[in-house]
């Protein structure tokens, strides 16, 4: 029986994964986290075979939590929960070690999709995903294109996801994932310390930047 993390800031959808997952499909539920942060806390505790994370969660979206699981614990299956088409994200999601993206409402394809994990084919093809983290001398802002930049930027200067997409023409759910991206790029693991990075950078002031559209 696959022991399942379930990661969703909004108790009542945890509750009802819960009931479907362990009632319907007869899978074990060992953990509940209800951030990003959370998420990858259970998953050192607890040792489960699957991780399915919400896209959209505090402190870590989903991706960002993804990565870093992914990092520490490569053999737990990390599922993503959307409300946005599963294809669309796919080319982008794979590179956090994420296996699948699923419909946030489709919950007979998320029994299926546990299913053809299980049991889990310990074989190391995920992504490969390096931990190492840039010395603070290390520009590497050049691997970035000047959205992603611009991104940097405002969320250095503490500005809030609403609007920082507002900004850039963009929904906040994109944004979220060019926050991931950004993150995988620079191989930095949290908010936080890429703040760091912006600062070390001179990221912070005020600059023109060119039309994001």
């Amino acid at each position: 029986m696959p022991r399942i993390l379930l990661a969703d800031d909004n108790s009542r959808v945890r509750q009802g994964l819960r009931a479907m997952l362990e009632a319907e499909a007869g899978f074990h539920i060992c953990a509940e986290a209800g951030d990003g942060v959370e998420a990858v806390r259970l998953t050192e505790s607890e040792h489960p075979d699957f991780a399915i994370l919400d896209l959209s969660m505090p402190n870590l979206n989903g991706l960002e939590a993804a990565l870093q699981i992914h990092e520490l614990f490569p053999d737990v299956v990390i599922l993503i929960l959307t409300m946005h088409d599963p294809t669309d994200l796919m080319d982008e999601v794979t590179a956090f070690g994420v296996q699948s993206c699923i419909l946030k409402t489709d919950l007979d394809g998320l029994v299926e999709t546990v299913r053809r994990y299980w049991p889990p084919q310990r074989t190391g093809n995920f992504c490969a995903v390096t931990t190492d983290t840039p010395k603070d001398d290390v520009d590497q802002t050049g691997v970035l294109t000047e959205l992603e930049l611009r991104i940097v930027q405002m969320l250095a200067q503490a500005r809030g996801n609403k609007e920082i997409a507002e900004a850039i023409s963009i929904t906040e759910k994109a944004l979220e994932l060019h926050r991931a991206t950004i993150m995988h790029k620079l191989k930095i693991n949290s908010t936080f310390d890429l703040v760091k990075y912006a600062t070390r950078n001179n990221l912070v002031a005020t600059r023109r930047w060119p039309n994001a559209s």
